[in-house]
């Protein structure tokens, strides 16, 4: 065991990740990218101004404390913490890099179980504490989102999807590529910004917490068991290739078209799993529709995040509309939020 106590009290170490929008998620599961390889599944995620900030204090030796906003504070001797917590990620992290003596806080600039990829870009950023710690060298993105992935499949004890980590990990605005399942984890990107365009895509986004936290095991789980029981094969597949029209839209910079896009692959969520979206989602999707604006769950859906596409022009008029509907609404809010170029950043405090 490797207490970083002493180690850290000489300086203090930080690294943040972004959260993350999405379009095409759980094409990135295996379950579902294997069988469907010959359409070469491709999943979207731009990275967001909301981060996850992880910083490592000293601790007692051999134990291992967690804090974090929204959560009770936990503390656990190292190896013996229930992974099943529901802070046990952190935990399962800090025993997989064979880490105690340390005060883990998480700081996260998004609301608490948002389906902003929250868990994921906490894991990121803190596998990538350890391995700065550790190894002394600059931490490679993908060597982080691949550790932080594992660790947090392992925990989950289902199949996890990967592009939350990668996103966490590279920031940006990139398609995913899960086409050559035979060469797993080697994913490929396609980058859809570049850095001087960010400025600008942000003017045709719009990003809204509903006030309702979602529980994505349970959509996921329903979507994974449908897809292995053979069930709404063709509505997967007709994912797949918006995920390609979305992917080469995107690229072209015609936002009106992605909105048209992203409301036909809510059609196909909604007929899988109609709560997807919950009264407040299905009431913001419909503004957007109306408006000429797409407009998307993020993650999983079922409460959390609705995100919305659309010209300048539209975006600016759907805001004032979804401001007024969300007002109505208990811990509902528009977020202040634009696309981020950046992944993982570090920070050292030496004392």
């Amino acid at each position: 065991m490797i207490n970083l106590d002493e180690v850290l009290e000489k300086k203090k170490i930080c690294a943040s990740a972004p959260c993350r929008i999405d379009f095409a998620g759980t094409l990135d599961i295996n379950t579902f990218s294997f069988p469907m390889a010959d359409l070469c599944p491709v999943t979207f995620n731009m990275a967001i101004d909301l981060r996850t900030k992880v910083s490592l204090l000293p601790y007692e030796r051999d134990y291992i404390k967690v804090s974090s906003k929204g959560f009770q504070d936990a503390c656990f001797e190292s190896k013996k913490a229930p992974y099943d917590h529901e802070l046990g990620l952190v935990f399962a992290i800090c025993d997989a890099f064979d880490c105690a003596g340390i005060e883990v806080i998480i700081e996260s600039s998004s609301p608490p179980r948002s389906a902003l990829g929250g868990s994921s870009v906490f894991a990121v950023a803190l596998v990538s504490v350890f391995m700065k710690i550790l190894n002394g060298e600059r931490v490679i993105a993908k060597d982080a989102a691949l550790r932080a992935h594992l660790i947090e499949s392992a925990v989950a004890g289902v199949p996890c999807g990967l592009q939350d980590h990668l996103c966490a990990a590279y920031g940006g605005a990139n398609a995913w590529h899960w086409t050559d399942v035979w060469s797993w984890p080697d994913v490929t990107n396609t980058t859809l910004l570049r850095k001087n365009e960010f400025e600008n895509a942000g003017k045709h986004f719009l990003v809204a917490y509903t006030g309702k936290t979602h529980d994505s095991h349970s959509v996921n789980t329903r979507w994974r068991e449908q897809f292995v029981s053979g069930k709404h094969r063709n509505l997967w597949n007709e994912i797949a290739l918006l995920s390609h029209e979305f992917c080469l839209c995107f690229a072209e910079k015609d936002f009106s078209g992605l909105g048209t896009i992203v409301n036909r692959e809510v059609e196909l969520r909604l007929e899988m799993t109609p709560d997807v979206l919950d009264n407040s989602g299905r009431l913001l999707y419909e503004l957007a529709r109306k408006n000429n604006c797409g407009a998307r769950f993020t993650g999983a859906g079922a409460g959390g995040c609705m995100w919305a596409v659309g010209s300048e022009e539209n975006i600016k008029k759907l805001e004032s509309l979804w401001r007024k509907e969300l007002s109505k609404i208990k811990d509902a809010m528009i977020l202040d939020t634009n696309p981020e170029p950046d992944g993982i950043l570090f920070e050292e405090i030496h004392y």
